[in-house]
């Protein structure tokens, strides 16, 4: 069985910790690559995975190829595209880009929903004041309603007494200009 390599080589160079002569690594079948810290692994594999993000800070870099295959890399920013731990119970995560993306979306709703449920008990509490502040104001106008009824009523009464007092004056006087010029008694009604 014949060997197939679907990369041949890769060249890196001005880019991270590579410098302007860079490196040029000539690819086997299955190829394991390891180093400390800060030497380049995770810059190789951001390299072979560049065709899906920012390609432009690999331009003096480049994968030969031997026929145009799509590249699946996985490192940290797969796990990060593809496993969310978005529930709250460790070592349950969801698989995926697109679901991880829908679990965000949803995560991004419910957040909306809470923003919204809290604009919502605001407005409740606002108009649970302002019936308590418009029954105040009922109540102050039907005292102020009984209070003008009943000074009225005692105006009235004072009325009455006056017009009957006035009434009886005008009898009174009647009377006396009759018996002073004997003149007919003339009924007058008030």
């Amino acid at each position: 069985m014949e060997d197939i390599k679907l990369i041949e080589k890769i060249r890196i160079k001005d880019v991270a910790s590579y410098d302007s002569t860079g490196i040029e690594i000539n690819l086997n079948k299955i190829n394991y690559i390891y180093g400390s810290n800060g030497t380049g692994k995770t810059t190789i594999s951001e390299l072979l995975r560049s065709k899906y993000d920012d390609i432009s800070k690999f331009s003096s870099c480049s994968i030969e190829k031997r026929q145009d295959v799509d590249i699946f890399v996985y490192n940290r920013h797969f796990v990060e595209k593809n496993f969310s731990t978005g529930n709250n119970i460790k070592g349950i995560f969801t698989l995926g880009e697109e679901s991880t993306e829908i679990l965000a979306y949803i995560d991004e709703k419910n957040k909306d929903i809470e923003k919204h449920k809290e604009k919502v008990a605001k407005l409740d509490d606002h108009i649970k004041e302002k019936k308590e502040d418009l029954k105040i104001l009922e109540t102050k106008f039907m005292d102020q309603c009984w209070s003008l009824k009943k000074n009225m009523m005692k105006i009235s009464k004072r009325h009455l007494h006056v017009l009957i007092a006035i009434k009886r004056n005008l009898w009174k006087n009647l009377y006396k200009k009759q018996k002073k010029t004997k003149t007919k008694y003339v009924h007058m009604k008030i």
